[in-house]
């Protein structure tokens, strides 16, 4: 994976670099 650093998501979680997209309005849900 590349060395992106770890985003804050819509939900303040941290987002994962395989779907957080920095130019997308709202990053799709993650249901764990």
């Amino acid at each position: 994976p590349p060395a992106v650093p770890p985003y804050p998501g819509p939900t303040g979680e941290r987002a994962d670099w395989w779907w957080y997209d920095p130019f997308q309005p709202q990053a799709p849900p993650t249901n764990n």
